[in-house]
């Protein structure tokens, strides 16, 4: 059996906050390589604030702010403002709540482990950003060398991180071997890159809303999804999946109905979209074989395999993040276009 790590089980977004707010609070600890570790995040914060006179008096959670928010870790001292820490792993912090919440702090800061932090051109200026990488070549050594099994563990998870995102950076610039995606972090990979598209997106077409999901099938497996579109009459939605088949992964377009009562609508819908498809000039042909049956609620409009419909066109063994993007801007706005033509109008 695989020997895993402590925070390979503690996956969610708390688990990371309560340990980082753990850590600010080591500043008073009568230990002092727990101490010494403390005040080095507190310095890559810039939290310290170049005065003797700052006293830190408490490490809060989940502290509110305002009547709309609440920071995920704050610290009091003896200043007119305290401090504050944002954890992220996957979803990026909006500017509006941070903007709020930078009014009401001395100074903020950002931890972001996984790859949102990528998209964070709005905000990056604000505060200071700790991501994988940085954790990695900052705090790795020290993680390492403590005897404390909590950091040491966290250290180590670090690590893995850090290497995992460095493949994934790899791929925006290059390509990337489906055999790269481990089936350990699937659902970290496909979320990655729907963040892309979703980033993509957001830049080429104008007024685009889109929603970004994702959840497990009844086997465990993870899927990811962007919804795009809602139809004016409220009726039925687009949006884009990324999950995997016996065939290796795929992404699709889905169209989704609410309501049963409107089946005959769905039905007449996706045969009116696989037939326009079928027209559309893009560098991935559109296969007919991929596609699911249609029924009542959620149906295929179109289906990609990643191999074989995205390949680097170099080498056929490798994975293209360009040749996705392009298309998947090129058919989103067929999609919209299709779409008003049909129905009519963006919803959300």
């Amino acid at each position: 059996m695989q020997q895993k790590n402590f925070f390979d089980f503690a996956t969610k977004e708390l688990s990371h906050s309560a340990f980082w707010a753990w850590v600010l609070n080591l500043k008073n600890s009568n230990d002092d390589d727990l101490k010494k570790i403390s005040e080095k995040v507190y310095e890559f914060f810039g939290f310290n604030d170049n005065t003797k006179t700052l006293l830190i008096k408490d490490v809060l959670r989940e502290h509110p702010l305002d009547d709309n928010g609440r920071i995920d870790i704050f610290i009091e001292t003896n200043l007119d403002k305290g401090f504050g820490v944002e954890v992220k792993l996957k979803a990026k912090p909006s500017l509006e709540q941070i903007k709020r919440y930078e009014e009401k702090l001395k100074k903020i800061g950002f931890i972001d482990l996984g790859y949102s932090n990528l998209h964070y051109e709005d905000i990056k200026n604000i505060g200071k950003i700790l991501t994988a990488d940085i954790a990695h070549e900052t705090f790795g050594e020290s993680f390492g060398k403590s005897d404390n099994i909590i950091i040491k563990e966290y250290g180590k998870w670090i690590k893995k991180t850090y290497e995992r995102r460095k493949k994934y950076l790899n791929f925006l610039n290059d390509t990337l071997l489906e055999s790269d995606i481990s089936n350990d972090h699937k659902a970290e990979w496909q979320w990655a890159i729907m963040m892309e598209f979703q980033s993509r997106l957001k830049k080429n077409i104008k007024d685009i809303t889109l929603n970004l999901y994702d959840g497990r099938n009844r086997n465990g497996t993870p899927w990811t999804q962007l919804r795009f579109y809602d139809f004016k009459n409220k009726n039925h939605s687009i949006f884009y999946r990324i999950d995997k088949r016996a065939k290796g992964f795929y992404f699709s377009a889905n169209l989704y109905t609410e309501n049963t009562e409107h089946a005959e609508e769905h039905k007449n819908l996706v045969e009116y979209f696989r037939a326009e498809f079928l027209k559309l000039d893009l560098d991935i042909p559109i296969n007919k074989e991929n596609l699911s049956k249609i029924n009542n609620k959620e149906t295929n409009l179109c289906v990609f395999y990643f191999k074989g419909y995205f390949e680097d066109k170099n080498d056929n063994n490798k994975i293209s993040l360009n040749v996705i993007n392009d298309n998947i801007i090129n058919l989103t706005n067929k999609i919209i276009s299709l779409a008003s033509e049909r129905l009519g109008g963006l919803k959300i």
